[in-house]
């Protein structure tokens, strides 16, 4: 059985005919490998864009949150950037950014932060927001 060359409604039927379980499975399997590309993708973004802002040396990148009407969600406009030599600055990053952040977390806590350690590819999402905290997740 091929299943890229069935159709949708073929792949549909045999979705339909597998057991619960095997189906619960293999939806889980999908969801990570699409998370797992999103993160990658917004990775490269992230990386893309701190090579053409001068900031190649950056070690990691910190997301706060920001409410808005539907709630409160990552904000790309002036995250933190850690540079190799420990000073921190701010980057306001793309609507591209945005979207994968959006894409992976959505509404987050109010108090939320997401760092992302650009050396290990990592994405370390909690409720926290000091400093020391941002330079402690990138002590490698």
């Amino acid at each position: 059985m091929d299943l890229d060359s069935m159709t949708r409604e073929e792949l549909s039927e045999f979705v339909t005919g597998l057991a619960d379980t095997t189906r619960s499975t293999l939806l889980e399997l999908l969801r990570d490998k699409d998370e797992g590309l999103t993160r990658a993708l917004a990775l490269d973004a992230i990386r893309t864009e701190l090579s053409e802002e001068d900031f190649a040396t950056a070690r990691g990148v910190m997301f706060r949150t920001d409410n808005y009407d539907n709630g409160y969600f990552l904000d790309h406009y002036g995250a933190r950037v850690m540079l190799a030599d420990g000073e921190v600055e701010r980057v306001d990053f793309s609507d591209t950014v945005n979207e994968h952040l959006t894409e992976l977390y959505g509404t987050v806590a109010p108090d939320a932060t997401l760092v992302v350690n650009l050396r290990t590819g990592t994405f370390d999402f909690e409720s926290a927001d000091t400093f020391q905290t941002f330079a402690d997740r990138l002590v490698f």
